[in-house]
């Protein structure tokens, strides 16, 4: 089975000081694929994160929307302006690896991740969270995120 790690928004504006575990496990396990994708996160002008939440943050070229892990090398890397990860251009991605199953880790386990696993499933891929190489802004509402993921849609 040809699998694929997807990293969902691994940038220095999510991750805290006290994700450090995450960020070691993210950058240990990409060794583990010859696939991997990560998704950029990027906040514009006219965003609904502006307009509707008034968050200001991670906005294109700044320093906290540069990633916080070691990117592997040959990685995919697209950008996106949503919670979603799963974009066209990721599934483009996809589709040309012939990727069979895709592992999913990053950040936030109650916004991104869980929309990303949202709407593979509702897009029929086969997928898995790693939920020990999440996080979230507060461990409660990483388990929140979490419990949600299993409830619904990973039956474990």
């Amino acid at each position: 089975m040809k699998k694929a790690l997807l990293i969902i928004d691994p940038q220095k504006c999510f991750f805290k000081d006290w994700h450090k575990n995450v960020v070691e496990g993210i950058n240990n396990i990409q060794k583990e694929y010859d696939l991997v994708a990560v998704s950029q996160y990027i906040n514009y002008k006219e965003s609904p994160f502006i307009k509707k939440l008034n968050w200001r943050d991670c906005m294109e070229n700044s320093e906290e929307a540069e990633f916080a892990i070691e990117v592997k090398k040959n990685a995919f890397i697209f950008k996106k302006t949503t919670y979603t990860s799963c974009t066209e251009d990721f599934e483009n991605w996809v589709k040309e690896n012939e990727v069979e199953h895709i592992d999913v880790c990053g950040i936030s386990s109650d916004a991104c991740v869980l929309a990303t696993a949202f709407s593979l499933f509702d897009k029929n891929y086969s997928f898995s969270i790693l939920d020990q190489l999440c996080a979230a802004s507060k461990e409660k509402y990483h388990e929140m995120g979490i419990d949600i993921i299993r409830r619904n849609i990973d039956k474990k």
